[in-house]
């Protein structure tokens, strides 16, 4: 069975390991109504879970040469912050 989940992403921290269902589908990354950023994923309730790791930069810092696949764009507190996801990661 599919359901819609989500995530909050941790802001004083770069890295966020979340740990969802495999294969999930990110669908979006935003800001919610307590004012931190959260990332839903369309997920197969059936599948175990696994951690995914997903790194935050902000806009003018500085990438390094293989971010990761581009998740999305949250604006919050007058910055703009890039999720990317590390499909290297194995947790």
């Amino acid at each position: 069975m599919k359901s819609i989940w989500k995530w909050k992403l941790k802001l004083d921290q770069s890295v966020n390991i979340l740990e969802m269902p495999g294969n999930a589908e990110i669908i979006t990354v935003q800001i919610q109504f307590d004012d931190m950023p959260h990332l839903w994923a369309i997920v197969n309730i059936q599948y175990p879970l696994e951690k995914r790791k997903f790194v935050l930069y902000r806009t003018g810092q500085e990438l390094p040469s293989n971010p990761g696949v581009y998740i999305g764009t949250f604006q919050i507190y007058n910055n703009g912050v890039h999720v990317f996801e590390d499909r290297s990661y194995e947790g």
